[in-house]
C-alpha cells in the first residue's frame, strides 16, 4: 500500500498530480478521502478535550483557529506540545514536531515511510 496526500489549493488543474490521480481513480487503484478544515467550534471542542495548560481555553481556541486556519495537523501538534497562547509560534512548532517524528521511527511516523 502507498499513501499519498496533497492539498487541493496547492495543486492546480494543470498540475501533473491531477492527471496521475485521475488515472489511478479510473483504474480503481485509489481511494480518495477529502478532509475539510476545522470550524471554530471544532477547535473549541478539541481544546476542551486536550490536556492543554491554558488559563483561558476559549482564548486559546480562538488563537488556535486563527493560527491554524482550521488545519487539524497544525492545531493538534501545537496543542499536543502544550503551547500556551502567549508562546505560540506556529510554523516553528510544527517544523520541530515533524522533525522529531521523522528523526524517530519509533515515535509513530518514520517507520511507515520505509
Amino acid at each position: 500500500m502507498i499513501a499519498g496526500t496533497f492539498r487541493e489549493e496547492d495543486v492546480g488543474r494543470s498540475h501533473p498530480l491531477r492527471a496521475v490521480h485521475q488515472d489511478l481513480r479510473a483504474e480503481q487503484f485509489v481511494t480518495t478521502l477529502s478532509l475539510m478544515r476545522l470550524s471554530p467550534a471544532d477547535v473549541e471542542d478539541i481544546v476542551a478535550r486536550m490536556p492543554v495548560a491554558a488559563a483561558d481555553p476559549a482564548a486559546l481556541a480562538r488563537l488556535g483557529y486563527q493560527r491554524s486556519e482550521g488545519n487539524p495537523l497544525f492545531l493538534t501538534e501545537a496543542l499536543r506540545d502544550s503551547v500556551a497562547a502567549a508562546e505560540w509560534s506556529g510554523s516553528e512548532i510544527l517544523r520541530a514536531a515533524i522533525a522529531s517524528r521523522v528523526d524517530s521511527p519509533s515515535a509513530g511516523g518514520g517507520g511507515s515511510a520505509e
